[in-house]
């Protein structure tokens, strides 16, 4: 299915959609950055490098099985993605404003195990500890990211997904380093 070159579920919108967040990002993953600093200026390169390593290697895991899952869905519509996309949105905006998200299902198991990831992660050593938490990074509830998965699901393929969650991880990236 060809999509229009505007389309929001198109990897240039992904990058942009990356970039713009990144100011949430600075607030809600910064201090998880953050806590990477400390040893010598090489190792927090190293670090640093690391932690955007592994959380673009989660992204585009994520986004490979959202596309992978969603391209039979896709290929069921009878409309536009995009369409199914704006209207999903509005729903789920409009059920959040209302207060809905209080009915929505709470995975304890995952944000408990996300607690004992990080716990251990952080006690590795500081080359391979930026690499553990960027794998991690997708356990954190984010909302712009539920948001992009659910973008690359309507991408139509696993490549497609993985490379919309790639652009997204790329563009969230200047805004951390700050």
């Amino acid at each position: 299915m060809t999509e229009n070159p505007l389309s929001l579920i198109n990897p240039i919108a992904a990058l942009v959609a990356g970039l713009l967040t990144s100011l949430h990002c600075m607030g809600m993953c910064g201090p998880l950055a953050c806590s990477l600093l400390g040893g010598q200026s090489k190792s927090k390169i190293a670090t640093f490098g690391g932690y955007h390593i592994g959380k673009l290697v989660s992204y585009i895991l994520l986004g490979a099985i959202a596309g992978g899952l969603g391209s039979r869905f896709v290929s069921s519509l009878t409309e536009s993605p995009t369409q199914l996309l704006t209207w999903s949105m509005a729903v789920f905006f409009f059920a959040m404003a209302i207060g809905m998200d209080r009915y929505l299902i709470r995975l304890p198991l995952v944000s408990r195990l996300s607690r004992y990831l990080t716990r251990h992660a952080l006690r590795i050593h500081s080359g391979f500890r930026g690499l553990a938490l960027g794998l991690l990074t997708p356990f954190i509830p984010c909302g712009p990211l539920y948001i992009i998965i659910w973008v690359a699901a309507l991408a139509g393929s696993a490549w497609g997904g993985a490379t919309m969650l790639a652009l997204f991880g790329l563009g969230t990236i200047p805004g951390l380093l700050l």
